[in-house]
């Protein structure tokens, strides 16, 4: 029975001894072309994410009515300790930052923007002064000002800037009656407003998720029951256009906003796509390659001749060979693979130039989504590099790019071969999507069972109770070949990159958690075939 090792780091050597396996070039399977392969199994389980810990960027904007009328409605300003009651509860969450906003006709104090210092918050929401007349236009626009401002600078940050995807933009809107000055056509333009900084922020600038809520303080209208319903209409709908909750307080009293916003951003997780995929191999028309700088080019393409007797590169034969042991033989940004399949006629990118990528310098292997393109070569490519699966069809852009489908668009229903398996289930299992044989598929698929092995309950009888999916994977028959070594790993050495993907079950589409670890196997000396994968990294 073979041994079962276990993976405690995020890059594992395990060692496989090598074995010859014969595999079909003809009608026989007993005649076919010998090459050197062996395989491996990763077997393990894993929890998916726990939904009650709070580690998605979530903004807050707490946009508050100061106007004249305040004076009558919350004299004692029980809406300004509200807010910051709200603001400490909320402030232990370190991916939380929060944004103050006291309008009236104008925007009469703020933070500027974001912030976690709680001196500066405290500064201005005690600072406040109830004057003027309400324009709520005024006060939505700074708002939507701030989160793009915050955005930006997020941009900038390569730290942060993949984190935009799972940002969750929330508007606290307070007030006790109705803009000034009024009517249909402010009403209408205050919609519109709402509409177009969802808009802005979800379509154009790709956060996860827009919320609006709304807060109504309705003491000096009730007795005014045409501009009672006029408000409470108003503010409905300000909040359902933004996705978001209405609120109504009768008197200055049952202020609360704590438990009102749900923070969390969902209840439970669940999996997307699981991919494991040895970089080292390549399927071929009838068998598969070894691919020793994982660049995507096998060793007798990048050589265009054969090896001498002593197993090494003759320079005088090899003429415009790239080197089968560095990924980027001319060190630009831009893979030996990517710079063939990328270039035109005239040799536009040239993968003996490197002085035609135009990639900054110091940024040549930089991968920030880990997905197998650098940076370089995904802005070239056009595909994200914040994002390892751009198209969002399960299979990272890297792992497409290498295996000949666009990671521009997604593959559920493409069939390059016509053989009845989708691009992205042959890619998934390492088959070749252009070669319909049913035998050839068989015989180099990987194998995956995956299964669902039921919810955990986390921290029960707490205040941070979760639930989390125990998920089962083995995923089997993946080869490995004797590498030759490159300027990162040692002969015989095959890196098998493992992705896993998870969203909200009640945000699907939305932007997944990626995990992912890298297994290193060599294929010389004797040690276990399967592998029990329990770590992985976060993306």
């Amino acid at each position: 029975m073979d041994e079962v090792m276990s993976v405690n780091s995020n890059l594992l050597r395990v060692i496989i001894v090598g074995c010859a396996i014969l595999v079909s070039g003809c009608s026989s399977p007993d005649l076919e072309l010998a090459q050197s392969r062996s395989k491996v199994t990763l077997t393990g389980e894993f929890l998916t994410e726990n939904p009650d810990v709070i580690n998605f960027p979530i903004r807050i904007s707490l946009a508050i009515d100061c106007s004249g009328s305040m004076m009558g409605s919350d004299p004692e300003g029980a809406r300004i300790q509200a807010a910051w009651d709200f603001i400490q509860t909320y402030h232990d969450y370190e991916s939380v930052k929060f944004d103050v906003i006291l309008w009236n006709n104008t925007i009469s104090r703020t933070t500027g923007g974001f912030t976690r210092d709680l001196e500066a918050i405290e500064g201005v929401l005690f600072n406040y002064n109830n004057t003027s007349t309400t324009n709520y236009i005024n006060a939505i626009q700074t708002a939507e000002q701030h989160f793009l401002a915050e955005i930006a600078d997020m941009r900038n940050d390569n730290a942060q800037s993949a984190n935009i995807a799972r940002m969750k933009c929330i508007v606290m809107f307070f007030s006790d009656g109705l803009p000034d000055p009024g009517g249909s056509i402010v009403i209408n333009e205050i919609y519109n407003t709402i509409q177009d900084m969802e808009e802005h922020l979800v379509e154009e600038q790709g956060v996860a998720l827009f919320n609006f809520h709304t807060f109504f303080l309705s003491t000096l209208l009730q007795a005014n029951v045409a501009d009672y319903n006029t408000a409470v209409n108003l503010m409905t709908n300000m909040a359902n256009m933004g996705n978001g909750i209405y609120t109504e307080f009768e008197n200055d009293e049952d202020i609360e906003f704590i438990n009102i916003v749900d923070m969390r951003l969902t209840v439970e997780y669940q999996v997307k796509f699981i991919i494991a995929f040895n970089t080292n191999v390549r399927p071929g028309n009838e068998i598969v390659y070894v691919d020793s700088d994982g660049d995507g080019l096998t060793d007798e393409e990048e050589l265009d001749v054969d090896f001498n007797h002593n197993g090494r590169i003759d320079p005088e034969e090899v003429g415009r060979a790239t080197n089968p042991m560095l990924r980027d033989t001319d060190n630009d940004g831009l893979s030996d693979f990517f710079e063939r399949k990328m270039s035109t006629i005239d040799n536009a990118l040239d993968p003996l130039n490197p002085a035609d990528s135009g990639c900054p310098f110091g940024a040549e292997t930089m991968d920030r989504d880990r997905d197998g393109l650098t940076d370089c070569e995904e802005v070239i490519k056009g595909t994200s590099y914040n994002n390892p699966d751009t198209d969002s069809d399960g299979i990272p852009d890297g792992i497409e790019f290498n295996m000949g489908t666009n990671p521009l668009e997604a593959q559920f229903m493409n069939d390059s071969d016509f053989d009845g398996v989708p691009d992205w289930l042959e890619v998934q299992r390492h088959t070749n999507v252009r070669i319909n044989d049913d035998k050839i598929r068989a015989r180099y698929s990987y194998y995956y069972d995956i299964r669902d092995l039921g919810l955990i309950e986390l921290n029960q009888g707490t205040e941070y109770q979760s639930k989390r999916r125990n998920i089962f994977f083995n995923i089997s028959n993946i080869d490995i070949m004797r590498t030759q070594g490159s300027d990162t790993f040692l002969p015989g050495d095959n890196l098998i990159r493992f992705f896993i993907a998870e969203v909200p079950e009640d945000m699907p589409n939305s932007n997944p958690v990626y995990r992912v670890a890298d297994i290193v196997v060599n294929y010389f000396d004797t040690q276990s075939r399967i592998i029990n994968v329990d770590s992985f990294e976060a993306l």
